[in-house]
């Protein structure tokens, strides 16, 4: 698909109307130069084909920027699950809904190596569970999280295009 249909299906997938069209491009442009999706620079004028993958990772980017997550911040999170090799198909493959837990740190003298400043795992809701009910009892208020069930936006996308 070209960038047209990409940003096409985005939009209606996150409810983007015509006057937020500009707004919305301009956001998958700075996503894009911090390398989600990851695809190479082709420059102006040069066509790119992008595919599902792309599109997977564009819709997980633009759901955590609705939480207010910072780009520089989301472009870790997907480089994080390329790392570790999370695909839609291994996503499927689940028998469990797969859930992306993000963590943001706020610390008044910084990181250190016992206190890192982000944090992404993927887990199943019970394991989810478990590890907040773990920070509420230690009592770390200095954390912001944020949940995304990659799972039901891997279905999203299915419903709505055919993966190759």
């Amino acid at each position: 698909m070209e960038l047209g249909e990409l940003e096409t299906m985005l939009a209606g997938l996150h409810f983007v109307q015509d006057d937020g069209m500009k707004a919305f491009r301009a956001r998958l442009r700075v996503l894009r130069d911090l390398g989600v999706p990851n695809v190479e620079k082709v420059g102006k004028g040069k066509r790119f084909s992008y595919r599902y993958l792309h599109l997977w990772e564009c819709h997980i980017a633009l759901r955590m920027v609705e939480a207010n997550w910072p780009p520089l911040r989301i472009a870790e999170a997907i480089q994080d699950l390329r790392e570790v090799d999370i695909t839609p198909e291994k996503v499927r493959g689940s028998a469990d809904d797969l859930w992306l837990y993000l963590q943001y740190i706020l610390l008044p003298d910084g990181p250190d190596d016992n206190h890192p400043t982000r944090g992404y795992e993927l887990m199943t809701m019970p394991v989810l569970q478990n590890h907040l009910k773990w920070i509420e009892a230690d009592g770390r208020d200095s954390f912001f999280h944020s949940i995304l069930n990659i799972s039901i936006l891997t279905r999203e996308l299915d419903q709505l295009c055919r993966p190759e």
